[in-house]
């Protein structure tokens, strides 16, 4: 069975005269990622919008940073990579067969979408909190 480990968030915001600012064009975003991250050739970059649904970006990697384009900036994007479950207890006391792919899929993004979840709230009452 295939996990995901949710590794960094990072969100940005455009501002002009403290205003949220839209893009006018398509702009190239760097992400510095860690050392030990580069190697794992199942590191992956997601968006996440409003809602917690996330899609896949399609980075490079080089330099010491992930890369991508776009011509509209998502609430949040996330570093992820592939781990394999340890024991079998494991994906068994989890409710997981571990001979269904569907099962799996959706365990590993119940499992990254908590971490986002638990992520974004924090984001609020930090927001909140500043305010």
């Amino acid at each position: 069975m295939t996990t995901h480990e949710l590794h960094e968030v990072y969100s940005f915001t455009l501002m002009k005269n403290q205003a949220p600012y839209p893009l006018k064009e398509r702009i190239i975003v760097r992400l510095k990622v860690e050392a030990e991250l580069l190697d794992n050739h199942t590191l992956r970059l997601i968006s996440i919008d409003e809602n917690g649904s996330s899609a896949p970006i399609d980075a490079m990697i080089g330099d010491g940073y992930l890369e991508f384009e776009t011509e509209q900036l998502q609430p949040l994007y996330a570093t992820i990579t592939e781990k394999e479950a340890i024991a079998e207890g494991v994906m068994r006391s989890s409710g997981v067969n571990s001979g269904n792919a569907t099962s799996s899929t959706v365990y590993a993004m119940l499992t990254l979408s908590s971490g986002v979840l638990a992520y974004l709230l924090g984001k609020k009452r930090y927001d909140a909190y500043k305010h």
